[in-house]
């Protein structure tokens, strides 16, 4: 599949995006020129596309189309206005990529389909403030599955349409002010995410956040012989955006790194995770070390 995007201006001068999608195999138009915020692919099948339509609670509308259909399966309501801020869904490798390294190495960094997530950036138009929302897609996917099958959420509708407290807070998890946001486009691979935390004075870590739920059960938070101190929410937590109290509980599994370090940007690639300072790259490898190895952390190494 192949997703082609147009930005052109529409009436008011206001920018938007046009979205096609192809076999390239085939040249077959499988989505024909649809406006949207941004889309992307959930799996091999659907698609999910925020979407420009006014509604009542002014929210924005994320739409799930299935390919192989050619048909709108549901939309649901995410609580902020597209009017104030801009979606972005961040770039994560294909499905049917693995580690880039020989398996008996990383079987571990092979991602899981039925735990990949999806992170989405919202920016303010005004402020340029932005927030981090992290979906867990097949949680996501069966929870609408079954409102679905309730005839109360979908007979006032055209089309099936969820609103935000039904469908979202088991699902997402709206991530702290304290996580900057624009750091890199490839940030989420798997069930993992890189991110970098700023500690509210001056420093800078990076760290990563995963939401495999094996991972948070089975984490004990202590520090380990790396120097890396996980913590673990699994509490609700609340943020306030546009007057709005945005509740929501996905667990997840915070790893921060002790070296202080404020990179341009990072990005994760399987099991290796990438951070731009001025004149090198520093690359951090999950990979086991060598026995022989005294245990203490390597120094990065620069490109």
């Amino acid at each position: 599949m192949l997703i082609q995007f147009i930005d052109h201006r529409g009436h008011g001068g206001t920018r938007q995006t046009g979205a096609i999608v192809l076999d390239w195999t085939t040249g077959e138009v499988m989505m024909s020129y649809t406006v949207t915020l941004d889309v992307t692919f959930l799996n091999k099948d659907l698609l999910i596309l925020a979407i420009p339509v006014t509604t009542q609670q002014d929210t924005t509308l994320l739409e799930v189309r299935s390919m192989k259909g050619g048909n709108v399966w549901y939309r649901c309501e995410l609580p902020i206005s597209w009017r104030d801020c801009s979606v972005r869904f961040l770039g994560r490798p294909c499905s049917n990529q693995g580690a880039n390294c020989p398996t008996r190495y990383a079987k571990l960094f092979v991602p899981d389909p039925t735990l990949d997530v999806l992170g989405i950036v919202l920016k303010h138009s005004e402020n340029q403030h932005s927030t981090t929302v992290v979906l867990s897609i097949d949680l996501f996917l069966r929870k609408c599955q079954g409102l679905m099958l309730l005839p109360e959420d979908t007979e006032n509708y055209a089309m099936p349409t969820f609103e935000w407290d039904k469908w979202g807070p088991d699902v997402t998890r709206w991530l702290p002010d304290n996580l900057p946001r624009e750091f890199a486009y490839r940030t989420v691979y798997g069930a993992r995410m890189v991110a970098i935390i700023f500690d509210g004075h001056r420093d800078y870590y990076n760290a990563l956040l995963d939401f495999n739920p094996r991972t948070v059960h089975r984490s004990a938070v202590e520090e380990n012989g790396d120097g890396y101190k996980p913590t673990v929410q699994t509490t609700e937590t609340e943020v306030r955006i546009g007057g709005r109290a945005i509740k929501s509980r996905l667990p997840y599994r915070l790893c921060p790194s002790r070296l202080e370090k404020r990179y341009w940007n990072m990005s994760l690639e399987a099991n290796t995770i990438v951070g731009r300072v001025e004149k090198m790259f520093h690359f951090f490898s999950f990979l086991p070390r060598d026995p022989a190895h005294s245990g203490e952390p390597l120094p990065p190494r620069g490109l």
